[in-house]
């Protein structure tokens, strides 16, 4: 979805003896910047996977803060990475071929919320 950004302005206000002549023009210009809602976790694929997990989120912001971690079924977190986001799509590909075959957690956290999505390990 692209934002329309209205612009209004004044072309012209040229006084005349008989009083103010304005023109007012309206423009629409599209910016092509992308809306989201803060961060969201789009896609965890493959499901289930074996040697890499790629994950996909979208950002509404430049350079925000992100903590991705990976958790096992107990809770416990397994990996952890410190992400810097760039605005729209982001995509992390991790290397999961070293975890135990299992059922895992991943969860984007920005500090005011969390999205997780669930995961296996084949």
């Amino acid at each position: 979805m692209k934002n329309i950004l209205k612009v209004m302005f004044l072309v012209a206000a040229v006084q005349f003896s008989c009083g103010v002549f304005a023109q007012k023009v309206e423009e629409t210009i599209v910016t092509g910047k992308q809306q989201f809602d803060d961060i969201q976790l789009v896609a965890v694929y493959p499901n289930p996977a074996r040697e890499r997990l790629l994950i996909e989120f979208t950002a509404d912001e430049w350079g925000e803060d992100l903590m991705l971690r990976i958790k096992n079924s107990d809770g416990k977190t397994i990996i952890k990475r410190n992400l810097i986001t760039a605005l729209g799509g982001n995509m992390v590909i991790l290397r999961v071929d070293q975890l135990p075959l299992g059922e895992y957690v991943v969860q984007l956290d920005e500090g005011r919320k969390a999205r997780s999505v669930r995961w296996q390990k084949m």
